[in-house]
């Protein structure tokens, strides 16, 4: 029975919360007034004053216990409203901008520097999804050629083995593409946080607060949200916990369904097909399968290697198809300049170690490419000091903070120093870049953070000594460094980004985090948890937009165009032209063969037609973006960057690659030769008779 008080406290918190999300809405550009944003809003208020009503203990035990109902129901929510956390509404302003769709954007606002996604793999994605191509293994519309699109790029599509090694694509055979771009957006951040949450209730011995903080920490963190990345972590976090429990049992069935869950997980991971990441985060992962090992040693026995058996069998059932059939892709791939001939020695990247204190500012003051000086969380380089001193301090051995520190150490030292070329290939870690190995140490630092803390916290808060003072003064030393040499790298990015101001915030933070760090009591380290959650969700939550729906794709009045000359010409080739690098990708959407569409691999066969000398093959070789302008000059290709291209294209060489028509946001006299069939907008399409 609730009480009176509470019920007061519970209308008054209603009653306020509702008078400042009204205000809020018509202060704050990223709120934007919905039904969908006040149903949402008074989700979370439900849950607050549930607070006020039952018993907070009791409660929370019940949330925990049925946290994957409770998950899946969230999740549901969000693929039934149509939601997604795309920067898609960048369209909107780019695509006839002067006809403006209604904002679908909910909360939040859209990321310019999520080119990745906006720009490229969602409406690639959604080229799928066309009547032309309806999720079959090749799509025709990608550079107007045949593009195998099970494993590189790999798109939602009917082939068995791809989709099983892509769960996330499920949704768009099963719910459509509206439903099915939400489901595959939250897919992987759920499995991620879900698979972050049992790892961490492993290492810290069952540890409820401590293991929600570790699977925010990684869930939440700016990396996985600036980079948009949770597949990695998601699937390798799955396989540790799989492996645990694989090694924990001693029934026979169990360990071969364990095992065959540990070889698809391991499929899951290798499929993601980006080294730069699967390689140091492999070297965590390995430790933490030793740890296991170890830690079980009295579990463990040869006879375990029989299971490898049917681990490996899965493996090989499902990539092994997926291999022979890409073969050629494969090939062209390696032998590309970028990112085939890539070989990484290491060293002078030792500053970004230190970035993560002022990924708190990306969301709100824009920084210029925050992805790549993004981080865990990871209060870097206190674990390892602070695991070091615990052994010493405690006089133990303790294998996980060792193999931790190893793990660490060899990676920080490739990152601080050019190794050479043996040790990156012995290594493997050629494969990857300084600026990406970095990501492994926030992530490892942050498991052994958790792990220290949970397992070396005292029960007894001792009384403030000489000894807490040290302390204090010692944790204020290392955060003025920590936000020093981040602040170096800001500043040489992006000067007067970090002032006085920031600093002393940054400073204060760090000093607070660290001390109760190096204290490390069980009632403070509530206080701990609440700090590091709210700047999880300051760096982290509120990176990626709220949105509903994909119209933006199909409402604008030359998509309905495009649609429409589609239809009367399934085989006509469009040339998106003088207009940069973002119209081809836009109307390949509506089902429009587009020559310039991004390169997932080189469309060697149409350059060959333009390149007969083969004079730019080192220029057009390679993953990239392709802008084309119509010029009155010889055809030539420029490299503006390692993933960027230009083509100076002859109006008299368009017929050459039978382009039907050309589509243009800023036409020149080069295209008096072609007929104007529509211009509306600022946009206009041009037919050439070829």
């Amino acid at each position: 029975m609730i009480s009176r008080k509470n019920a007061i406290l519970c209308i008054a918190y209603l009653s306020i919360s509702y008078c400042l999300f009204f205000i809020a809405i018509n202060k704050f550009q990223f709120l934007h007034f919905s039904v969908d944003l006040l149903i949402m809003f008074s989700i979370i208020n439900a849950f607050v004053s549930a607070h006020f009503i039952f018993d907070i203990k009791k409660m929370y035990d019940l949330i925990f216990k049925k946290r994957y109902i409770i998950g899946f129901i969230i999740f549901t929510f969000l693929v039934i409203g149509k939601y997604n956390g795309s920067s898609i509404e960048i369209w909107n302003r780019i695509i006839q901008p002067s006809y403006q769709l209604n904002n679908e954007v909910i909360i939040g606002k859209p990321r310019d520097i999520r080119s990745d996604e906006w720009l490229v793999s969602t409406p690639i994605t959604l080229s799928q999804a066309t009547g032309q191509v309806n999720y079959a293994e090749y799509n025709n519309l990608l550079g107007a050629t045949q593009n195998l699109v099970t494993l590189n790029p790999k798109l939602p599509n009917k082939n068995i083995f791809s989709l099983l090694s892509s769960p996330n694509n499920i949704g768009y055979l099963l719910l459509g593409k509206e439903r099915g771009f939400s489901f595959s957006w939250y897919f992987c951040y759920f499995l991620l946080f879900f698979s972050s949450l049992e790892m961490f209730l492993i290492i810290t011995k069952q540890k409820k607060l401590l293991s929600f903080l570790g699977a925010i920490l990684i869930t939440l963190s700016p990396v996985i949200q600036w980079w948009q990345s949770p597949q990695i972590v998601s699937y390798g976090n799955l396989a540790i916990v799989i492996f645990y429990y694989f090694i924990k049992s001693d029934n026979k069935k169990k360990k071969f369904l364990l095992s065959i869950l540990f070889g698809y997980s391991g499929i899951l991971y290798i499929m993601c097909l980006y080294p730069a990441w699967q390689i140091p985060y492999g070297y965590c992962y390995l430790m933490l399968m030793i740890w296991i090992i170890a830690s079980n040693k009295n579990k463990v026995s040869w006879k375990d290697l029989i299971y490898i058996i049917p681990a490996v069998s899965v493996i090989a059932i499902i990539i092994l198809p997926l291999l022979i059939s890409n073969k050629e892709v494969f090939e062209i791939t390696t032998n590309t300049v970028y990112p085939g001939q890539r070989l990484s020695t290491g060293g002078g990247e030792w500053r970004l170690l230190f970035t993560y204190i002022n990924s708190i500012y990306y969301p709100f003051n824009d920084f210029g490419n925050p992805c790549e000086f993004s981080q865990y969380i990871s209060i870097f380089p206190i674990p390892i000091i602070y695991g070091i001193y615990t052994m010493v301090k405690n006089k133990k051995f303790d294998l996980f903070i060792c193999l931790s520190t190893i793990i660490l150490i060899i990676l920080c030292t490739w990152i601080c120093f050019p190794i050479g070329t043996i040790f990156s290939r012995i290594s493997l870690l050629y494969m990857t870049t300084e600026t990406r190995a970095q990501v492994a140490v926030g992530f490892l630092s942050v498991i052994l953070l958790i792990y220290i803390i949970s397992n070396y916290q005292t029960e007894k808060i001792d009384k403030v000594d000489f000894k807490k003072i040290v302390m204090f003064i010692v944790s204020g030393v290392c955060a003025l460094i920590i936000v020093k040499v981040s602040n170096s790298v800001t500043e040489d990015i992006f000067s007067g980004y970090v002032n006085l101001n920031t600093s002393i915030i940054s400073g204060t933070i760090l000093t607070i985090v660290i001390f109760l760090i190096l204290i490390n009591y069980k009632k403070t380290n509530i206080f701990l948890s609440i700090i590091l959650i709210i700047i999880s969700i300051i760096s982290g939550a509120i990176v990626s937009p709220i949105n509903k729906g994909i119209d933006v794709f199909y409402t604008k009045p030359v998509s309905k165009e495009i649609d429409d000359l589609v239809s009367k010409n399934k085989s006509s080739i469009f040339l998106a032209s003088d207009s940069g690098i973002t119209l081809s990708n836009y109307i390949v959407v509506n089902g429009a063969k587009t020559i310039n569409t991004t390169n997932y691999i080189p469309n060697l066969e149409l350059y060959k037609k333009l390149d007969v000398d083969n004079k730019y093959n080192d220029i057009y070789n390679r993953y990239e973006h392709v802008a084309v302008n119509i010029v009155d000059k010889k055809t030539e290709f420029i490299l503006n960057q390692d993933d960027y291209i230009t083509i100076n294209l002859n109006y008299s060489d368009v017929c050459k690659i039978n382009v039907d028509y050309l589509i243009t946001n800023n036409s020149n006299d080069n295209y008096n030769s072609f007929n104007l069939i529509y211009d509306e907008y600022g946009i206009k399409i041009f037919r050439t008779n070829c």
